[in-house]
C-alpha cells in the first residue's frame, strides 16, 4: 500500500517494478517467519529430542526446511491477491513461469533461512542476527527472482538463464546446508617481530616502483596507477577467503582451534583487501569513465562478498555461547559460494561494463 501510494503507477509500470516490491513483501514476510522457526522448539526442549533422535541431522533439517517451506508459500499465497489488485497487475509472460520462478524463489529464501534461524538461535538478538546473515547470502537469488519475476511480467525478455540460475543456486546451497548441519603464543610474536619490518619494507619498495619508476600510461595517464593497488588486492582478497574457506571447512572437520584461527585471520585481511578494491575501484572509474559507481555485475557482486565477510567478523565479534566457532565456519562456508560468482560475472551476465 505504502509503495501504491507513493508511485501510483500506471499498468505498465506496475509490471515494471512489480517484481522488486513482490520479493521484498515476500523477503521480510519469510525473515518474520523463520525467525521464530527454532524458538518454540528451543522453549519446549524439542531440540533436546532432536540431539536424541535417531534421524540423521541432514533428514531433519531438511524436514524443518520443508515444513517452512509450505508456511512461507501459504503466507505468499495470501500476499499475492493483494498486489493484483492494487497494482492491477497482469502477466504478459506465461502464468506457469511465475509459479516456476515463486517456487524456486521461496525455497532459496526458506532453505538459507532455516539454516541461519539454526545457527542464530542461541546467539543474542537472533531477531537482528538472522537479517544480517541471510541478506547477503540471498542477494544473488534475490538478483535472479526480481529480474526472472519482471521478465515474464512484462514479457521483454526471456526468463530463461534467470531460472536456471536459481535452480542451480537451490541445489548449491541446499546441499551446502545439508552438509553443515551434519559436520557443522610465543613463536608467533617473534614470528610478528621479524614480519611486520619485512612487510612496511615490502610495501614501501612497491609504492615506489609503481608510483616513480612504472611510465605513465599514454592513455589514461597517471590515473592507471591506481591498477598497481587495485588488481593485486583484488587477487589478495580471493585468496584469503579461499584460505578461510579450506579453514573453515577443516574446523567443521577436526574442530582444531588452528583452523579457525587461520579462518578469522585470513577473513580480516580478506575484509581490508576486499575494502581497498572497493575503495580504489571509483577512485580510477570517476576520471575515466566519469562515476564514482554504477551497478555492474561484478562491482555490485564484489560488495556483496565485502558485506558477506563483514557479516562474518560481526557473527564471530557479537555471537553468544560456546558455537560461535562452529557457526563462523559454517557461514564462512556459504559466504565462500560468492566468489567465483564474482570471477565469473563478467562472463555470465550481460550488464558487466568491465568485458567492453
Amino acid at each position: 500500500m505504502i509503495f501504491s501510494f507513493a508511485f501510483n503507477p500506471t499498468a505498465e509500470e506496475s509490471r515494471r517494478i512489480a517484481g522488486g516490491l513482490i520479493w521484498v513483501a515476500f523477503l521480510f514476510a519469510a525473515v518474520v517467519a523463520l525467525n521464530q522457526t527454532w524458538a518454540r522448539e528451543l522453549r519446549n526442549q524439542v531440540l533436546d529430542a532432536y540431539r536424541v533422535s535417531p534421524a540423521p541431522p541432514n533428514a531433519l533439517f531438511l524436514a524443518k526446511t520443508v515444513g517452512n517451506f509450505l508456511f512461507v508459500v501459504v503466507l505468499e499465497i495470501l500476499m499475492a491477491p493483494l498486489f493484483v489488485v492494487f497494482y492491477e497487475l497482469r502477466s504478459v509472460g506465461p502464468v506457469w513461469q511465475l509459479l516456476v520462478v515463486a517456487l524456486l524463489g521461496t525455497w532459496a529464501l526458506v532453505v538459507n533461512g532455516t539454516f541461519f534461524a539454526g545457527l542464530s538461535i542461541r546467539t543474542r538478538n537472533r531477531e537482528i542476527m538472522l537479517p544480517l546473515l541471510l541478506f547477503p547470502i540471498t542477494i544473488p537469488a534475490l538478483l535472479a527472482m526480481v529480474d526472472a519475476t519482471t521478465s515474464v511480467l512484462t514479457g521483454e525478455a526471456s526468463p530463461d538463464f534467470w531460472i536456471k540460475l536459481l535452480a542451480v543456486y537451490d541445489i548449491v546451497f541446499t546441499a551446502l546446508a545439508c552438509c553443515s548441519s551434519k559436520v557443522c603464543s610465543t613463536r608467533n610474536e617473534k614470528l610478528a617481530l621479524i614480519s611486520v619490518p619485512i612487510t612496511v619494507a615490502l610495501l614501501a619498495y612497491t609504492s615506489y616502483l609503481a608510483l616513480i619508476v612504472a611510465p605513465t600510461e599514454q592513455t589514461m595517464g597517471d590515473v592507471q596507477r591506481i591498477f598497481y593497488y587495485h588488481v593485486p588486492s583484488g587477487w589478495v582478497a580471493g585468496l584469503c577467503f579461499f584460505i578461510n574457506f579450506v579453514a573453515s571447512a577443516l574446523y567443521l572437520w577436526k574442530r582444531s582451534p588452528a583452523s579457525d584461527a587461520l579462518a578469522a585471520a585470513s577473513a580480516e585481511v580478506g575484509v581490508v583487501f576486499c575494502a581497498v578494491l572497493l575503495i580504489t575501484g571509483p577512485l580510477w572509474a570517476r576520471p575515466v569513465w566519469g562515476i564514482w559507481w554504477t551497478w555492474d555485475a561484478r562491482l555490485t557482486t564484489t560488495l556483496v562478498l565485502w558485506l558477506i565477510y563483514v557479516s562474518y567478523l560481526v557473527l564471530r565479534r557479537f555471537a553468544a555461547g560456546g558455537q560461535t566457532q562452529v557457526l563462523a565456519a559454517a557461514f564462512a562456508i556459504f559466504g565462500f559460494a560468492d566468489v567465483p560468482i564474482v570471477y565469473m560475472s563478467i562472463r555470465w551476465f550481460r550488464t558487466s561494463i568491465l568485458r567492453r
